[in-house]
């Protein structure tokens, strides 16, 4: 694997903007366009993460590479890497934390031209992430009824789902005018 050096496609809508919807592309894209995660640790403790990126390459230039399905960081600069899993995904819990962290390690190497690319797309000089890598896996609860959370022991990981919200689909209708989608942790 080569990796990525440059055009991660931030700050940018790229591919298919509206997929079908039920898919995990259509989530994505919706939580993309919604622009901002709010995880809820308690009522007085609640941490917002500006998405920057979907589908965000860690692999140089081949057709379909290991890529991020949410990017983006948090108050103090610190970058988030979040995987996503539709309801019905039958990629088990311990695949997905495996994949989360490789994503990590992965990153590391990446994180200059990351903010270089910020840097210029936002015309901001000083903007500096931290070394402080922080990972979200986030599915409807119908994907933790058939991977139940218990006995997953990852303190690097946090295992979330959907605040106050039925569905996912049309998650832009659902979100209108809040300008952030909450997000509930198991894994406090």
């Amino acid at each position: 694997m080569i990796p990525r050096k440059e055009d991660y496609r931030l700050l940018t809508m790229h591919g298919v903007v509206q997929p079908r919807a039920g898919c995990e592309a259509r989530i994505r894209n919706d939580l993309y366009l919604i622009g901002e995660l709010q995880l809820n640790y308690s009522n007085s403790n609640k941490v917002k993460v500006r998405l920057v990126g979907y589908e965000l390459p860690l692999q140089e230039v081949i057709k379909r590479g290991t890529c991020i399905d949410l990017f983006g960081y948090d108050d103090n600069y610190n970058p988030y890497i979040i995987e996503l899993k539709k309801g019905t995904s039958t990629e088990k819990l311990p695949k997905v934390m495996r994949q989360i962290n490789d994503y990590e390690y992965q990153l590391i190497p990446l994180i200059g031209y990351i903010e270089n690319e910020i840097r210029a797309k936002l015309h901001w000089d000083q903007f500096k992430l931290t070394s402080n890598i922080k990972k979200i896996i986030l599915a409807p609860r119908e994907y933790f009824n058939a991977n139940p959370v218990e006995g997953m022991k990852d303190e690097n990981i946090l295992v979330c789902s959907f605040s106050r919200l039925r569905t996912t689909d049309a998650l832009i209708k659902q979100r209108n005018g809040k300008g952030f989608t909450e997000i509930m942790i198991y894994n406090k």
